[in-house]
């Protein structure tokens, strides 16, 4: 019973080695599992900052390749609208040039029928010059 009362007593003796052994193992367990939730923590922050670089920097990356799109298809519109403009001028341009070959065609057709019947009336002035002619000489 002593012994026991004196296993007792050299667990709770402050100075007891064994027990400040057990105590500073204790914490040191304590501190490296606390040291190493630490260095988990901080793997796990640097890794969401990376990655929020990275979603930082793609976002970026597509706002760039957008952009660049948005100016490629506004040049596209733009020429696009520009050559429909030169095909409207000259559609315009042929339009006026048939307007015009129409109104010579026009004036070459009248021409040609002036001088048809120019023609038919001198032939109709020398028919009777020689009809005339022909009584005059019986």
């Amino acid at each position: 019973s002593k012994m026991s009362s004196d296993a007792c007593a050299t667990n709770h003796v402050p100075g007891n080695t064994a027990n400040g052994l057990a105590e500073e193992t204790l914490k040191e367990g304590s501190r490296l599992k606390m040291s190493k939730e630490a260095n988990v923590l901080q793997a796990e922050a640097a890794a969401k900052m990376n990655q929020l670089r990275l979603d930082h920097h793609q976002t970026t990356e597509e706002r760039t390749m957008l952009q660049t799109k948005l100016e490629e298809e506004q040049k596209a519109r733009l020429d696009m609208e520009n050559d429909r403009e030169d095909l409207r001028r000259k559609l315009a341009a042929m339009e006026e040039q048939l307007v015009i070959g129409g109104e010579i065609a026009n004036n070459a057709a009248k021409h040609e029928a002036a001088l048809r019947l120019a023609n038919q009336e001198l032939i109709a002035k020398r028919e009777a010059e020689l009809a005339l002619t022909r009584k005059l000489n019986e």
